[in-house]
């Protein structure tokens, strides 16, 4: 007998969601799903990786392939005429055609009216009381006894405001002095000055002094050739070495005005007072030391947020646990000698096999049409049958193990078959392979033919 966990996942064509709640079905089984199956888990986890989740089988959901280009794009809008109410579903990444519902509803939306139709905002209102005087009042309740005699509650915060005036600890607020004050922006920054009493500010930087190239008769190695001056001519103001291109006159009563002395005072007073200057405390520290070693996002996400199960029984450590294939059991193996198997679905123990020993590992044939799980134990390794799940898989492992026959002359080998008794074929066991060293691991082939162990 299946449970539902397993019969959902022979169905692919059925929406179960992987991280969320809620399950959409399709009527007809051939039909694809497109919609979004993964759930509330965040889209933006899988922007670096082709899928945008899992199904219950753990395969991944694919994105859909985007291989139109722009040119595409272009030629789908001017042949489709019903490009103009074509969307992108980003949770599920196809488009989706807008009808005309909706687009009457965004085109209210986007007016400022209401998305519903029939709902009218200028309807008259209903007053709750009326506008006419009234000759009796709305409520007969007498006045309170507070309402005519004196609050104690009020006296005594008068009484200690009073008191507080008297010690002087309430000062009234002085008069504020509508003169404006001003201050030297120049001036030499002493701590008596304006802004010498703020600790965190930061002086102006002074005007560079002139050189030899702003004399009136500079040397001839600062006066510019024509190419020079072509080239200082074509260079942006910010990547020029000078301002100003360097003259020579005779004397120094033949030089003009400077002609760019008012825009340069204006620059500088815009450095006074606009250019932002904060005081910031240097530390010998390696940048590198400052950003956190952080692990890819890929190799954390996505990853489980909450506790869903807790399989108890077990009175002792657990050290291995295995998976059918098809996802519906697992079995368990502990320290108190017994082996335990689980549905998955529900965390329900369906059964316990004592083994009499501490199981070191456990492994579940992966073959799907065989229902047999390898224990080790001590210094050997015991083939269960655990009995759950489809009865003509149960029968035909029994079958399949039953037609096993011990050798008349056994060669020498370095473990011995032996079949189990009674007694212990009514527990699940069906052979015990016994070596001559304990076991620490036993593991299958991928196709379930051939079994492996570590001693």
């Amino acid at each position: 007998m299946r449970s539902p966990l397993s019969v959902a996942a022979q169905s692919p064509g059925q929406g179960i969601q992987g991280g969320g709640s809620g399950v959409g079905t399709t009527s007809v089984e051939n039909v694809k799903d497109i919609r979004n199956t993964v759930g509330n888990v965040p889209l933006e986890w899988y922007e670096d990786f082709p899928h945008v989740g899992y199904d219950l089988d753990g395969r991944r959901i694919y994105k859909p392939l985007r291989t139109r280009d722009e040119l595409d794009q272009f030629l789908d809008k001017m042949d489709n005429p019903d490009y103009w109410r074509t969307v992108q579903d980003r949770t599920t990444g196809h488009d989706v055609w807008l009808t005309d519902e909706q687009v009457a509803l965004v085109r209210r939306l986007q007016s400022g009216q209401f998305g519903d139709v029939s709902f009218d905002p200028y309807e008259p209102a209903v007053d709750f009381f009326s506008g006419d005087l009234m000759v009796h009042p709305v409520t007969n309740r007498p006045a309170d006894k507070r309402s005519f005699i004196p609050s104690l509650v009020e006296k005594e915060k008068v009484s200690r405001m009073v008191h507080a005036i008297k010690m002087g600890w309430i000062q009234p607020r002085r008069p504020q002095d509508p003169t404006p004050s001003f201050y030297d922006l120049w001036a030499q920054e002493d701590p008596d000055a304006v802004l010498g009493r703020h600790k965190m500010h930061v002086p102006a930087p002074k005007l560079a002094l002139p050189g030899h190239a702003e004399s009136y008769n500079p040397p001839p190695e600062y006066l510019l050739s024509e190419d020079e001056r072509l080239a200082w001519e074509q260079q942006e103001p910010g990547e020029r070495r000078l301002n100003f291109l360097p003259h020579r006159f005779p004397s120094l009563r033949a030089v003009p005005a400077y002609g760019r002395f008012i825009q340069e005072r204006f620059e500088r007073c815009l450095d006074l007072y606009l250019c932002p200057r904060q005081r910031k405390m240097r530390v010998n520290v390696d940048p590198e030391d400052l950003i956190p070693k952080l692990p890819r996002p890929r190799d954390l996400q996505p990853f489980p947020t909450c506790q869903a199960l807790v399989y108890r029984g077990h009175s002792d450590l657990v050290r291995c646990l295995s998976v059918s294939p098809e996802g519906q059991w697992l079995a368990s193996g502990s320290d108190d000698g017994s082996v335990r198997l689980w549905e998955v679905a529900t965390a329900r123990c369906m059964r316990t096999v004592p083994v009499g020993g501490v199981v070191r590992s456990i492994a579940w044939n992966p073959h799907p049409t065989l229902c047999l799980v390898a224990v080790a134990v001590e210094d050997s390794v015991l083939l269960l049958n655990p009995a759950l799940g489809d009865r003509l898989v149960v029968g035909g492992t029994d079958q399949l193990l039953s037609t096993f026959v011990p050798p008349q002359e056994p060669a020498v080998q370095p473990a011995s078959w032996l079949e189990a008794s009674e007694e212990e074929r009514q527990r699940g066991l069906r052979l015990r392979v016994s070596h001559g060293k304990p076991v620490t691991q036993v593991t299958w082939h991928g196709r379930g033919d051939y079994m492996a162990v570590v001693l």
